[in-house]
């Protein structure tokens, strides 16, 4: 599979000059660097709020024990050839929902904020909105833990139901109990600002990730943009607008955060005007369009790139078009060079 950078040199004929994606760590010049310095304290007494939702589920899983493979089997295995596994004691259709929960709650962060180590830096004018979202989670979650709680009883039993025969004691003997479940399946926030402290010269791991958040978020933003890019242009298949709702996402979340770096509000900014642009006309996009969007999320696609381009937009310069005038889009022949790139 070739990589983005293939595509982009092939897409309509003409060169969109997208580099291999690098580190986003050699971005910054010794000056920039500098200034990040100065500029870090503020916004970290000022502009971020760090958040933490933990989703604490149950697998519906446990340990399987020698008497398990006694019941199962009529025997234990030697330790040469096997070891003990786990068991499904519950339908795991049941706690599904637990472990969705989990990843619905770090979407909610990862749209608003740019991640650090465990947490998510959330601009304070967000953070209203992201607890809010978040609430709606926890209720949901401890209304279906107590769902699970009161038909405990019968979801072991269907599993039984499912699994009957020399697997019912099994399953019986490791479902949890009831009180385990009330104490075990909850949903917690952490909320809560910080500041780097003085190491007396030595390096505050703290200081240094905060002052790379500028970074982190241009590779997030790679990261959805590469994902968009190949969704909606996989196989061949004409995008269809849909493939403009990360473009607005992306936009929303450089525009919250842009306090982290001069450019990123006239990126967001610029970002915006061509969602608007490609959303207009009829209900197909023009081959034109299709060859933008492309484009644009080839650009986005790579972090130098796109600091390059907030770069140029902060000092006022006007980007090269994405499409050379002189060569009309063919969107046969781009969508043929991504689908190649992308098989």
């Amino acid at each position: 599979m070739q990589s983005l950078e293939a595509a982009s040199k092939t897409l309509n004929g003409s060169p969109l000059r997208i580099s291999p994606r690098p580190s986003c760590n050699l971005l910054s010049s010794t000056a920039a660097k500098a200034a990040k310095q100065t500029r870090s304290s503020f916004m970290e007494t000022e502009n971020i709020v760090f958040v933490r939702p933990v989703v604490k589920a149950i697998s519906g899983r446990k340990k399987l024990a020698p008497e398990d493979l006694v019941e199962m089997y009529g025997a234990i295995p030697p330790k040469e050839l096997a070891s003990l596994g786990s068991k499904k004691v519950i339908d795991p259709d049941r706690v599904k929902f637990f472990l969705n929960a989990r990843a619905a709650a770090e979407r909610i962060c990862s749209k608003s904020g740019v991640s650090l180590s465990d947490f998510y830096g959330i601009p304070k004018h967000k953070l209203r909105d992201v607890l809010d979202q978040l609430r709606n989670i926890k209720e949901e979650v401890e209304r279906q833990r107590d769902i699970l709680v009161a038909e405990l009883d019968e979801a072991v039993e269907g599993w039984v139901d499912k699994n009957p025969d020399a697997y019912s004691d099994v399953i019986r003997s490791g479902a949890p109990t009831k009180e385990y479940i009330q104490k075990r399946i909850r949903m917690d926030v952490y909320t809560f600002t910080a500041a780097a402290v003085d190491t007396d010269g030595q390096v505050n791991q703290f200081d240094v990730e905060m002052g790379r958040l500028d970074e982190q978020l241009l590779n997030e933003v790679a990261d959805r943009a590469s994902m968009a890019f190949k969704g909606s242009f996989q196989n061949g298949r004409q995008p269809s607008r849909r493939a403009l709702s990360p473009l607005i996402e992306i936009a929303e979340k450089i525009e919250s955060l842009a306090f982290l770096r001069d450019g990123f509000d006239e990126l967001a900014h610029y970002i915006t005007e061509k969602t608007i642009r490609l959303k207009s006309g009829g209900q197909r996009m023009s081959d034109e369009q299709v060859s933008d969007l492309a484009s644009l999320y080839l650009v986005l696609s790579s972090p130098m790139k796109t600091a390059e381009l907030a770069k140029s937009l902060d000092a006022g310069q006007q980007p090269m078009p994405f499409t050379q005038p002189s060569q009309p889009a063919n969107q046969g022949d781009a969508i043929m060079s991504l689908e190649d790139a992308l098989s």
